[in-house]
């Protein structure tokens, strides 16, 4: 006869994450060919668009780059080279991001607390923004979380296609971006303690009760015969008189079980514990070393490269890594919940701030309720250690953080926050009565504990206690406030309330604190890139045989050179004079380096001497980048091209665009 207790909904996890999905790949693409390319984005469509795979590979390790993003964007522009293009397949492993981040949260926390992650990983700005960004920080972000959930399960359940499919995900991971090396000690030190620490005592894999004398295991002596179920959480003298009259007794929390990996032996206990669990640890510390020899050896042959480039970016070659100071740190904290701006209106300016400072201290309390679990830890490490290590590393040695590399970190974080938000109905309820109930199941907000998924664990048909290996645990066991005031019926309603309402009100809150970012995102133009396309056209309607186009620096110039490249590939004629480009940057491909059939570049022109170089000119057009969201940069941009060309040549502004301004040059 079918369980008429048992309820369908139509709201279950995988339908929820699918609708989520959605919603994020919408998000990625929408305007995704509105703003045009600029410097860094630009040069990633350069290196890739060398004609050859070895020469793409040489122009990413002149950028301090590894190559495999750019090896597979140079495949990826075989079809077509407009901006969306370039940008498409950024957008797409964006959005693979989400469910895989769902599938590890499923695993380490249970079915809702992974759609939680999923929702974070859709809408925080963070992430969003370098959706849209053609560089390799998202391929990264995909290749890490992967790592982590083959890594997971390979210790779970072993198999030798699991820790294949780990260690390729690393190797993948470690040449795409340098950053990966930073995943290694979260990932393989976690795993080290768990191989360890995890099976030291040998007990059943699972925590159901199993009866005496069954041959599973044999009690401890001078114990009472009957069934006997895991820790030692204190009981109601009413529980504790009924179990003790079934024959209900609880074991040491010593002796209380690991997760399902476990292997089913037997043991005795002659005067103690059996410790025969050293080939019951080689069955994963044995893969795990395998593994990271393997994926270490694949990365030999770009290692002399990466030292290379390690020794350049302590040199200060690298233009983009600063100094760490403060400003940093509140920078990495505030781009970990969303990339945002400053200047909003009080009310949104507290909305967003008391939504972080509510969800770092929801984050702390479930990381207390879980400390007790291995997963907890493991999403811990995973979030901060990717952070801590190259921040450190920066202070005490070389700086080479950069808040855009740590976006690698953030589906870890809305592991996190998964876990928080569906924890936080069962740990207010426990903070009211004092105890803390397990919540499992599909259909119900909650963590989910190393029992069968949908069932909690019973004794003899009875609800097992709470116990101390309880992913919810709470340490303040009797000091909650339903015991000041027994008999209140508005109490007694008020933790069940508190379970079921939690939950649902944060994950809104979630989402509130998330639109605001994602409204600046897309309409503020401080997020717009400088419209270097539309001043790339505008010049070229003008230009006449003779003219020569000028930049004051790479800022401009290779935005400019995609754009170049990108008309002529679209069939559209150039002038028929040319100009020598300077091969100053060895990612640049030869051939337009050797001949550019509309530019020669100046970087640093006001070190250049500029009368000198530009003898014989007579009309030029001048190209100057400055930052459009300082008021005063345009006028300053205008005041040194003024400087600099004062005595042979007559200035006049030409045209301005967002962030781009058009000069006029003419011989007197």
């Amino acid at each position: 006869m079918p369980n008429s207790r048992r309820t369908v909904t139509w709201l279950t996890p995988n339908r929820a994450v699918a609708a989520i999905t959605l919603v994020g790949l919408a998000l990625r693409l929408a305007g995704l060919d509105a703003d045009s390319l600029w410097f860094d984005t630009a040069h990633s469509g350069v290196v890739a668009l060398n004609p050859t795979v070895a020469e793409v590979v040489r122009g990413a390790a002149a950028d301090y780059q590894s190559p495999l993003y750019f090896v597979l964007l140079h495949w990826w522009l075989q079809v077509s080279h407009t901006d969306l293009w370039l940008r498409l397949p950024t957008a797409l492993l964006g959005t693979a991001v989400i469910p895989l981040t769902y599938a590890l949260g499923r695993r380490l926390f249970g079915d809702w607390a992974g759609v939680l992650a999923a929702l974070f990983c859709t809408l925080t700005s963070y992430q969003v923004y370098y959706s849209r960004y053609p560089r390799s920080y998202l391929l990264l972000t995909l290749l890490a979380v992967a790592a982590a959930l083959s890594l997971y399960e390979a210790l779970r359940r072993g198999g030798r296609q699991r820790w294949a499919v780990h260690g390729g995900a690393v190797a993948l991971a470690l040449y795409t971006h340098p950053y990966a090396f930073f995943l290694l000690p979260p990932l393989w030190g976690w795993a080290l303690l768990w191989s360890l620490l995890r099976h030291r005592i040998q007990t059943l894999a699972s925590p159901q009760p199993c009866v005496v004398g069954s041959g599973a295991f044999a009690p401890p002596p001078k114990k009472k015969r009957g069934l006997y179920f895991w820790g030692n959480t204190p009981r109601p003298p009413a529980l504790r008189r009924a179990q003790d009259k079934q024959g209900l007794h609880p074991l040491h929390p010593r002796f209380r079980p690991p997760n399902a990996a476990a292997k089913k032996m037997r043991f005795s206990w002659p005067g103690g514990v059996t410790r025969s669990w050293a080939p019951e640890q080689l069955r994963t510390l044995v893969p795990l070393f395998l593994t990271a020899g393997i994926t270490l050896a694949a990365y030999l042959p770009w290692l002399g490269v990466s030292w290379a480039q390690w020794g350049g970016v302590a040199a200060g070659a690298d233009a983009w890594i600063e100094p760490v100071t403060r400003d940093t740190l509140k920078t990495i904290y505030d781009w970990m919940w969303f990339k945002t701006r400053l200047d909003y209106n009080l009310p949104l300016d507290l909305l967003l701030r008391g939504g972080r400072y509510l969800f770092s201290a929801l984050l702390l309390a479930a990381w207390w309720w879980g400390r007790r679990r291995w997963e907890t830890w493991y999403a811990a490490g995973l979030t901060l250690l990717p952070i801590a290590l190259p921040l450190g590393f920066s202070i005490v040695a070389v700086p080479l953080l950069d808040p855009r590399y740590l976006v690698v970190a953030s589906p870890f974080l809305a592991l996190w926050v998964g876990q928080a938000v569906a924890a936080s109905g069962t740990g207010l309820a426990g903070l009211i009565t004092g105890r803390m109930s397990s919540v499992h199941g599909r259909g119900t907000v909650g963590l989910r504990s190393g029992s069968a998924r949908g069932r909690q664990p019973s004794v003899g048909g009875a609800p097992t206690p709470p116990t101390e290996h309880s992913p919810l645990f709470f340490p303040g066991w009797g000091a909650g406030l339903m015991p000041l005031i027994p008999g209140s019926e508005l109490i007694r309603r008020v933790p069940e309330a508190g379970r079921r309402c939690a939950p649902p009100v944060l994950a809104l809150l979630l989402v509130l604190t998330n639109l605001p970012p994602l409204w600046s995102l897309y309409f503020d133009p401080a997020f717009a890139s400088p419209d270097e396309r539309a001043a790339n056209a505008w010049l070229h309607e003008r230009y006449t045989e003779g003219d020569l186009l000028l930049h004051l620096d790479y800022q401009s110039y290779l935005p400019a050179l995609w754009y170049d490249h990108q008309r002529i590939a679209m069939g559209r004629p150039a002038p028929s004079r040319s100009h020598a480009v300077p091969c100053t940057w060895e990612s640049l491909p030869d051939a337009w380096c050797d001949a550019s059939p509309y530019r020669r570049s100046y970087v640093n022109l006001d070190l250049q001497p500029l009368d000198e170089a530009l003898k014989g000119e007579r009309h030029i057009w001048l190209t100057t980048l400055y930052n459009h969201n300082k008021p005063a940069a345009a006028a300053q941009a205008a005041q040194r091209v003024e400087q600099l060309m004062a005595g042979r040549y007559a200035v006049k502004p030409a045209a301005a665009f967002l962030g781009v301004q058009l000069f006029e040059l003419t011989a007197r």
